[in-house]
């Protein structure tokens, strides 16, 4: 009889086994759907902040354009109220000129010349921490660029958010218009 009871409790202990391993293969592919999960969740977390961070600075570019005449005014390249420039007469503005503005209007935001930007073109520069607040260039694990080129008498903004490997987040390009100011208007 005992023999009996051995066998029984060795069949016990092989389903047991079996049991044991089923649960760890089951786990082991839960927690890799949660990771992956984790993962997917902190991607759409950034991809919402960058958006909101470039179209937060899209819109202060078009406020600086179109609220004011003197705002405008600042931005071309007239030095005086009584003269305009050719460069104003023609519609188009300083870039730089424009960009520093900006930069007093953004939080956190300065001009700079990025290292790995081959055509070594001005830029305003904001960098992020991993909650989005701006913070300082040690400190960043997002870096929002803003740049300005002249395509003929349009302007375009093209605005970019990338992490710290320098992959992109998101990007956004706007055309911008500038009005023209009531002495341009009258020429």
């Amino acid at each position: 009889m005992k023999r009996n009871d051995r066998a029984g409790s060795h069949l016990f202990f092989i389903e047991f086994i079996i049991v044991l391993f089923f649960f760890l293969i089951v786990s082991t592919v839960c927690l890799r759907l949660f990771a992956r999960a984790h993962g997917i969740t902190q991607r759409a977390d950034a991809l919402s902040h960058a958006q909101a961070a470039a179209a937060s600075v899209a819109a202060v570019m078009e406020d600086l354009l179109s609220n004011s005449e003197t705002k405008a005014a600042k931005l071309t390249d007239s030095k005086s109220d009584s003269t305009v420039s050719d460069s104003s007469a023609s519609g188009s503005f300083d870039a730089e000129n424009f960009l520093q503005t900006a930069a007093e209007y953004l939080p956190g935001a300065a001009l700079t010349i990025l290292p790995e930007d081959a055509d070594s073109q001005e830029c305003l520069a904001i960098f992020y921490n991993e909650a989005f607040e701006s913070c300082a260039a040690d400190d960043a694990r997002f870096l929002l660029t803003a740049k300005i080129t002249q395509d003929g008498q349009e302007s375009i903004l093209s605005i970019s958010v990338t992490d710290y490997d320098h992959d992109p987040v998101y990007e956004l390009s706007v055309a911008l218009h500038r009005p023209a100011t009531r002495k341009e208007a009258l020429q």
